[in-house]
């Protein structure tokens, strides 16, 4: 990262497989120690993976706005709440309309799942949304959570604003993905998967997921 913001680094990642009610799935851990391969973030690569950024445009593209909305996405694991950690007017709005959908599913008439038929459909959608939007991965520590609350409405709810995202999102990404090293730097970086992966990180850190959802 530093060919980019010589003051940011991407926070180390390791990434490994877990088997989640019969489905396959890679999760990713904070810190640079953990059981797994190191994980880029940044290419969304495993160690010893290669990866042309020649070919995606990268350098090309991260600048101005474009590296700032970036950068703001990249801090969300990081999220602590202290004078440090200042969210952007772009992410408090998106995260109020979020928000606002997390209490429409909350309040919904529709009977929550049973904890074993959630729990599935959980690992069924992270299989989903990774061959879809490419390299999108839940972290360990929050796959476990929700699955420990598998039968709460609003853990449910939460899961359910990050699926309906998804799928309206899907058209756009129909044919853009190729072999991971050659796709471009334009559906890695400003496509709805980022999007989905900001969820995903807002999930995990509890602190920031009281922020946005007060849960």
């Amino acid at each position: 990262m530093d060919h980019i913001n010589q003051d940011f680094h991407f926070p180390a990642m390791t990434a490994k497989a877990v088997e989640v009610c019969g489905q396959e799935l890679t999760v990713l851990n904070m810190g640079p120690d953990g059981a797994g391969k190191r994980y880029d973030g940044f290419n969304d690569t495993y160690e010893d993976e290669p990866f042309d950024e020649s070919r995606s445009g990268i350098k090309s593209i991260l600048s101005g706005a474009v590296l700032e909305r970036f950068l703001a996405s990249a801090r969300l694991p990081l999220y602590d709440g202290g004078p440090g950690c200042v969210l952007s007017e772009e992410q408090e709005e998106a995260f109020g309309i979020y928000y606002e959908t997390y209490l429409e599913n909350v309040h919904s008439e529709e009977a929550p799942l049973s904890a074993k038929d959630f729990s599935a459909r959980m690992a069924e959608d992270l299989v989903w949304l990774d061959k879809t939007f490419g390299r999108i991965y839940a972290y360990e520590g929050q796959l476990n959570e929700f699955l420990a609350h598998a039968g709460e409405r609003e853990y449910q709810a939460l899961w359910k604003v990050l699926k309906d995202f998804a799928l309206d999102a899907q058209p756009d990404m129909a044919g853009r993905l190729a072999p991971w090293s050659c796709v471009d730097a334009v559906t890695r970086f400003l496509s709805p998967r980022w999007v989905i992966k900001d969820l995903l990180a807002i999930f995990a850190n509890k602190t920031l997921r009281r922020h946005v959802f007060r849960i």
